[in-house]
């Protein structure tokens, strides 16, 4: 999700010198080049329309990073990615008090995205480990607008959470022992949790892997599964 440091963006600065001095059009333009890479392309249209002043404290927050001398570098990066998880934190924590059905569609459209590349399995192992940023600029998910959608939801579903009263806390160690046995009894053995655990962007077994997982997940009806839903629905990797 936005947490993370822009892909292309990042790889772009990579290749550039840090500067000790930033003339204010420089600023603007790699302020734009980081808002037209991913995932900030696709996410923050539904961020504007229900946390726009969210939205707009982590331009705010990009504009200032991008304007340091260093703020352009992996380092600039990593610091924006720091601030913006610290923004998203309330959000994603409003999504994670969602009702279960809620959850449940969240998971879906989590699990059609994999579908849609499960012909790719390289590639869909880096975007459940990367997140979008993996994608090409051109890939039909950015072009056609999935992902852009896929953030919508999740933002729409936080924001209807906005004064709820809470209705769970975090997943327990029971609940992820109960979502082990369920998955080991439906047939994953120890090399199936071996790939859960390590998530390896290279591991074209990933994709397959991670769609079960959540699949399972998504299907759960054990006390306590709802609380494994609200995590996997509020990780940032996918999307």
């Amino acid at each position: 999700m936005i947490p993370k440091a822009p892909f292309a963006a990042l790889l772009i600065a990579a290749a550039l010198p840090a500067a000790a001095e930033i003339a204010p059009a420089e600023i603007a333009e790699r302020v734009a080049m980081v808002l037209a890479s991913e995932p900030a392309r696709s996410a923050m249209p539904g961020l504007l329309a229900y946390f726009p002043e969210e939205a707009q404290h982590m331009v705010d927050r990009l504009r200032a990073v991008v304007s340091e001398p260093d703020g352009f570098t992996a380092a600039g990066f990593e610091r924006l990615s720091t601030l913006n998880a610290e923004i998203m934190a309330p959000i994603l924590g409003m999504v994670a008090q969602a009702p279960d059905a809620e959850l449940v569609a969240l998971l879906d459209t989590q699990i059609r995205v994999l579908q849609g590349l499960a012909s790719q399995p390289l590639l869909c192992a880096r975007v459940v480990v990367e997140g979008p940023g993996a994608l090409g600029p051109d890939h039909r998910y950015l072009t056609g607008g999935v992902l852009e959608e896929a953030y919508r939801q999740r933002f729409a579903v936080a924001h209807a959470q906005q004064g709820a009263t809470p209705r769970r806390g975090p997943a327990h160690d029971a609940d992820y022992a109960a979502i082990s046995q369920l998955l080991a009894d439906q047939g994953s053995d120890a090399a199936w949790f071996d790939r859960i655990a390590a998530m390896n962007p290279q591991d074209p077994g990933l994709c397959r892997t991670y769609t079960k997982y959540l699949t399972v997940a998504r299907d759960a009806d054990f006390p306590g599964a709802d609380r494994i839903r609200a995590d996997l629905a509020t990780e940032t990797g996918l999307y």
